[in-house]
């Protein structure tokens, strides 16, 4: 991820929240296509992803916002998907990513925000906004963790009081 003259934007940055201390360069190769590197003992660590993926990370988590549909190992994530994995067991080489959003004909994700606690996941559902609080759970937040559910329970911000959903899973999308 070393920047090179004919890139459209490169940076470093430095991740300084306690416990998830981080160095981080970005190469920006074209307007859609990019790299992101972590600075381990010295060096590149290079984080595999698709060119056209933006690949975040938030805590002790990467997630990945697809443009394109990306085959990982025998999953198949559509693009415009929202996937999250633990930021150490990716760097170690699992491939366990869940997908906080995958978008439907109606539903399309607007953005993402993190928190101390949570994920919140905005997403236009039929040109509305709602928002997703996707909260880990216990024994994924667990080192080493090889549960499939990334949230115990997902909690549902600025929909009308008279709404009856029940708490989804972080991979259910809006329905």
């Amino acid at each position: 991820a070393e920047g090179r003259p004919d890139d459209v934007y490169v940076a470093g940055y430095a991740d300084r929240t306690p416990g998830y201390e981080r160095e981080f360069v970005f190469r920006g190769v074209t307007f859609y296509a990019n790299e992101l590197a972590v600075v381990v003992d010295g060096a590149l660590v290079p984080i595999e992803k698709q060119a056209s993926a933006n690949a975040t990370v938030h805590r002790e988590w990467l997630l990945f916002e697809l443009r394109e549909d990306w085959q990982v190992g025998d999953q198949r994530h559509p693009a415009g998907s929202l996937l999250v994995t633990r930021f150490d067991d990716y760097l170690a080489g699992r491939r366990e990513l869940h997908a906080l959003f995958t978008p439907t004909e109606r539903a399309s994700l607007s953005g993402w925000a993190g928190t101390r606690n949570q994920l919140l996941v905005n997403v236009l559902d039929n040109v509305r906004n709602v928002v997703y609080a996707a909260t880990p759970s216990p024994a994924v937040a667990a080192a080493g963790s090889k549960r499939s559910r990334l949230a115990s329970s997902v909690s549902i911000m600025g929909l009308p009081t008279k709404t009856t959903r029940s708490p989804l899973m972080a991979t259910d999308r809006p329905k």
